[in-house]
């Protein structure tokens, strides 16, 4: 990762412009980003947000402030991420891909009303996950997540949380 906040320091965006810059890369809203939910989804975003942030030179204390974080969560986060970059992991692909759009719209250089980013197509054996109930979350997050078949259950697990009795992905927070 680059040290932006030395190569340019007069462009520097506030903390703020990357929050929605991410939100909007994501396909999520600034609060959906912020909120205490550990949705894979979100916890990918905020991840984005936490390198962009860190890239400029912020400190984990603030960036912790913005996303309604402590600063280990946010030093956490960041190692977790680095991990599944590395390791290749879907989630670090994704992490990436917002990351690659968020600071393209920082820039000015894309339209902000695209598509959000996906890692990988879906492996043909995937299946659907179990329906849930109603729900009042906006319609493009009611579709269920696909899990492969070892994941479907009440509370199977998955290396990276575990599927909650509605088919929500659920993170760990380590």
């Amino acid at each position: 990762m680059t040290d932006l906040a030395s190569a340019h320091p007069a462009r520097r965006p506030p903390l703020s412009a990357i929050v929605r810059a991410v939100a909007a890369a994501a396909g999520i809203s600034r609060e959906e980003l912020v909120d205490g939910r550990r949705w894979r989804d979100r916890v990918v975003a905020r991840w984005a947000a936490m390198r962009i942030a860190r890239g400029y030179g912020y400190s984990t204390p603030r960036i912790g402030r913005v996303l309604s974080r402590d600063h280990t969560t946010v030093v956490v986060g960041l190692r977790h991420c680095a991990g599944q970059i590395e390791a290749g992991h879907p989630d670090g692909v994704t992490a990436v891909a917002i990351e690659a759009r968020a600071r393209l719209l920082l820039a000015g250089s894309a339209p902000a009303a695209a598509a959000p980013v996906a890692a990988e197509p879906v492996p043909a054996e995937t299946v659907a996950a179990p329906p849930s109930p109603p729900s009042t979350r906006p319609a493009a997050a009611t579709a269920a997540p696909r899990l492969s078949a070892r994941h479907v259950g009440a509370r199977a697990v998955t290396g990276h949380g575990h599927v909650d009795r509605h088919g929500n992905i659920i993170c760990n927070p380590w």
